[in-house]
């Protein structure tokens, strides 16, 4: 048997007694081809173990029907929501999706990207870039480009967002509807949503009177438990915690565990994205969902029409973000829903 590497469309027809563009016919699936000579080829592809070269054939057809995709956080359950949803709405439109890992460096993002590019991909799909419009915009070299998850503006360049800040203003006037007033925020210094949060955060708890207390840490459940045990065991705890996103909040809740503070009981908890982490029984996280995988499949949409129209005026999409309320947030001691702290708030922290 000849190597699959080996075997051309010519050596199928050779071993069929056939012509290459028939042959052609038959792996293209076409009804012209009679049963007979369809089972002669058929089984030449079987003896010699050809494989056909869809990629070649798009290649001479001046379309790959592939997408290019890059996630920025591949350990974050709402990417992999975001890729659901840009997969389910590729393939029904008879694209294939091709999937590389981000990076929080912006060079070795830009390597990545260029890597899609020279796969000649129909289009870009970025999500949670890290670089800059022009960077984007340069190693893309004319290729169709949608950003989910940040707002890029810049010429023929479209994007779908969940509007952070706003998301976690809902987060802290819930806590504050509450009676919290000791709020501390968990943030990440990696990624434009995050840093949006954080800001959503301060000017919400300013809006109050309330002074901002934020504690950075990464991007994983880590951050959350760092930022727990950045709390001396004798100082006194925020009453609640906003988390950047739903992994730290979930290491947040483990971290307070281990110390014995109860949550909600001792400190209420609110992460970010609604993830199916989040929504276990066992987690019952109150979060805020993002819809990631609605902006997975707007990306896509979105992209395909630039594919269709390259020329269109740049277009941004905005979904609003949703409080979704579970167990994990309660009024604290001392306090009832919508009620106020019997001791005073706590100045400067």
């Amino acid at each position: 048997m000849a190597s699959q590497r080996s075997v051309t469309m010519a050596d199928v027809a050779a071993r069929a007694g056939v012509s290459r563009s028939l042959v052609s016919l038959v792996v293209r699936g076409s009804p012209l081809v009679s049963d007979a000579r369809r089972a002669a080829v058929a089984a030449a592809i079987d003896e010699l173990g050809y494989r056909h070269n869809q990629i070649a054939s798009r290649l001479a057809a001046k379309s790959t029907r592939t997408l290019g995709l890059l996630l920025f956080d591949l350990h974050n359950p709402a990417y992999a929501d975001l890729h659901d949803g840009v997969v389910e709405v590729a393939e029904a439109a008879g694209y294939e999706v091709l999937l590389v890992a981000g990076s929080r460096d912006g060079a070795r993002e830009q390597a990545v990207l260029e890597r899609l590019v020279t796969l000649q991909v129909d289009g870009l799909m970025v999500a949670g870039y890290v670089g800059s419009a022009a960077d984007l915009l340069r190693t893309a070299r004319g290729l169709p480009v949608v950003v989910a998850n940040r707002r890029i503006d810049a010429d023929g360049v479209d994007s779908v967002v969940s509007d952070d800040a706003e998301g976690a203003t809902i987060a802290v006037e819930h806590l504050i509807a509450l009676g919290h007033r000791r709020i501390a925020h968990v943030s990440s210094p990696h990624g434009n949503p995050y840093q949006l949060r954080r800001r959503g955060y301060e000017a919400a708890m300013r809006a109050h009177g309330l002074e901002p207390w934020v504690v950075e840490g990464d991007l994983a459940a880590t951050g959350g438990r760092a930022a727990v045990a950045a709390w001396g065991e004798g100082e006194a705890l925020p009453t609640a915690v906003f988390a950047h996103n739903d992994l730290s909040a979930v290491g947040a809740m483990s971290a307070l565990a281990e110390r014995g503070v109860g949550v909600p009981g001792d400190v209420s908890l609110v992460g970010y994205d609604n993830t199916d982490l989040s929504a276990l029984p066992s987690i019952g996280l109150t979060t805020l969902e993002q819809h990631a995988r609605e902006q997975g499949r707007m990306a896509v949409r979105m992209l395909l029409e630039r594919v269709a129209e390259p020329g269109i005026a740049a277009r941004a999409v905005v979904i609003p973000p949703v409080l979704v309320e579970r167990s994990t947030t309660a009024p604290p001691r001392g306090a009832t829903r919508r009620g106020r702290l019997d001791a005073e708030p706590l100045g400067a922290l």
